[in-house]
């Protein structure tokens, strides 16, 4: 069981770990290997209508955005999680 301090100072330890200078250059190198494969896997006619010179849609433009955020995110949170895991053993 934890006690009061403990969990105060978790999101803290977490944020630490988030900003370490090896977990955000690994956490943007993989969101961009990673991001233009899922944007090219999920919108291709985006793509195709970008690469046309078609006006693409800013809801479109969003999608594409969180297809790079979210392998950043995960990549971030997970190796900050391994961090504080291997800090605290």
């Amino acid at each position: 069981m934890t006690n009061g301090n403990t969990a105060r100072r978790a999101p803290a330890s977490f944020l630490r770990h988030c900003r370490s200078p090896r977990n955000l250059p690994r956490a943007a190198t993989t969101s961009a290997i990673v991001g233009p494969l899922l944007t090219i896997i999920n919108q291709t006619a985006i793509v195709a209508s970008f690469v046309a010179l078609e006006r693409v849609p800013a809801a479109a433009l969003v999608r594409i955005a969180l297809t790079f955020a979210v392998p950043f995110g995960v990549s971030l949170v997970s190796s900050a999680l391994a961090d504080r895991a291997r800090d605290s053993a």
